[in-house]
């Protein structure tokens, strides 16, 4: 089975132990709301919930079904940001609860038509320079869901199938528009493969646009994607008042 290559070891061990040592040297802090010696509070704890997200993304095809763990806002960004680019890896098992969830929707359950094969729970790409910054792979995210589905009763594997899709080191609208154009190719034959894909972030949704167009040309069907969290759609309202005491 393909998979991505890793960081070297030591390095990888550098960066734990620098973390662990900045975690002793800085008080602990909610990552999402910045309240004192918690990982995350019991009100952002319950931010996190599986949730439909795809109605927002203007390059994502009708059709196919994206859960998250919330909008991207607010604490529930700064609780992603803080695992994606903070060294917050701490709130890694409180995400994976919920992506657990999120994969077993998304690829129907037990239960659902073709319930009883197994599923290919497929990473988006990741360049690189992700690791390089030292930024969590997408795999991460990948293994909880897989563990989910198994957990509900559905055979599921971690296959990194698909590669390219472009760098990612600008950001804006324009940067994004510009990568759902990057080519994604399939490393792997997936005729009659079930598979849910799964990133990071969903803002325009051509990412995943590209692994799905990819994955359905490999002869494989998507039956649904995994985020962490997704830009909420212009003009809808957002419930609530956050209760955020941190300025960014």
């Amino acid at each position: 089975m393909a998979r991505l290559p890793r960081p070297p070891r030591l390095a990888a061990l550098v960066r734990d132990v620098a973390a662990e040592a900045t975690r002793l040297a800085v008080p602990l802090e909610c990552a999402g709301c910045g309240r004192w010696d918690v990982v995350l509070c019991a009100a952002c704890l319950e931010l996190l919930r599986p949730e439909r997200v795809d109605g927002g993304a203007p390059a994502l095809e009708p059709g196919l079904p994206v859960w998250g763990c919330g909008w991207y806002e607010r604490e529930v960004r700064r609780i992603v940001l803080g695992w994606k680019t903070r060294g917050r890896l701490d709130v890694e098992p409180h995400l994976a609860r919920v992506l657990a969830a999120c994969g077993t929707r998304a690829a129907g359950g037990p239960d659902a038509p073709g319930g009883a094969a197994e599923v290919w729970v497929v990473p988006a790409p990741s360049g690189p320079h992700r690791r390089l910054r030292g930024r969590p792979p997408v795999t991460r995210l990948a293994l909880a869901v897989a563990r989910g589905l198994a957990e509900a009763g559905r055979p599921a594997r971690v296959v990194v199938a698909l590669g390219g899709g472009g760098r990612r080191t600008h950001r804006g609208a324009g940067a994004r528009a510009r990568r759902r154009h990057a080519p994604v190719r399939t490393r792997l034959a997936l005729d009659g493969t079930a598979v849910v894909l799964v990133d990071d972030v969903l803002t325009t949704g051509g990412t995943l646009q590209a692994c799905r167009t990819a994955v359905t040309a490999a002869g494989g069907t998507v039956l649904g994607a995994v985020v962490l969290a997704a830009a909420r759609p212009p003009g809808r309202a957002v419930h609530g008042l956050s209760r955020s005491v941190m300025v960014e």
